[in-house]
């Protein structure tokens, strides 16, 4: 009987662990890209995170017709500005370094004919062919709670160097 008590005491405390995790509010927080390096780009991204996919829309402005450019995401103690802005504040083997690239990869602003972009968040996934970018959420391996998250970088993709960092802004800056 007190085995049957327990099962039941612990199956109650399961279900009702379950249903809250599982009605959680998603998190919502904003980020205000500002220029570095007098690139004139200046963007607005809303970042939801439901606790299983972190998604991000949003618009900037200021970019330069038929360049590239990608956003990338980076840790907890991360700058917004500085030196420093928008860099891992943390060294490659250091556990809390974002070492996956699909992880910090957050989407890419839409290439398109006006310097006003549209976000498209995604991921890459391999195939026979090679890495193809698929739009929607970051879920399964490619997540990152917000939590975990401080900044994000517009970088300008050169196909030369490493993509150029050209705007910076805090996630949770709600002001423009």
């Amino acid at each position: 009987m007190n085995k049957l008590r327990a099962f039941l005491m612990a199956t109650l405390a399961l279900t009702l662990l379950g249903s809250s995790v599982a009605t959680a509010e998603p998190t919502t927080l904003t980020a205000n890209i500002h220029q570095v390096d007098r690139s004139d780009i200046k963007a607005k991204l809303v970042f939801v995170d439901d606790g299983t996919s972190l998604n991000a829309t949003g618009t900037g402005a200021g970019f330069e017709v038929g360049k590239f450019y990608l956003s990338l995401v980076y840790e907890v103690g991360s700058k917004p500005g500085g030196p420093n802005a928008c860099e891992s504040p943390y060294t490659p083997d250091d556990p809390r370094y974002l070492a996956d690239f699909n992880q910090r990869f957050l989407g890419f602003w839409y290439l398109g004919p006006s310097t006003t972009k549209f976000f498209i968040t995604g991921s890459f996934v391999a195939t026979e062919q090679g890495a193809r970018f698929v739009p929607g959420p970051k879920t399964g391996d490619n997540y990152v709670p917000l939590a975990g998250l401080q900044t994000v970088a517009i970088r300008e993709v050169t196909f030369v160097t490493d993509p150029v960092l050209r705007a910076c802004g805090a996630i949770g800056d709600d002001e423009s």
